[in-house]
């Protein structure tokens, strides 16, 4: 994890394999209609932004905590991706 070494998070590229939670990863979009993992039917007018997190180097099957904080703060930054995803008019000059 190349990122993790840029935050510095860890020295080197060999300390990743022992500290895989970190940093954490998300993916984000516009919200779009979907089907849940459940069946259930979701409205793009029912949600803010979509997400799917890695957790260990897997998605992760709900959105874990961590991951929540982050893309609430983000959201309500203008002109971050997540702000823009979630409905920003235009990103700031």
């Amino acid at each position: 994890m190349i990122s993790a070494v840029k935050m510095g998070l860890i020295q080197n590229i060999e300390e990743a394999a022992n500290r895989q939670h970190t940093p954490k990863v998300a993916f984000v979009a516009k919200p779009f209609d979907y089907v849940s993992s459940s069946g259930k039917s979701i409205g793009a007018g029912d949600v803010d932004v979509l997400v799917r997190a890695l957790s260990m180097g897997k998605l992760h099957h709900a959105m874990m905590g961590t991951a929540a904080v982050a893309i609430a703060t983000a959201s309500a930054v203008p002109g971050t991706l997540v702000n823009l995803a979630a409905g920003a008019a235009t990103a700031p000059m």
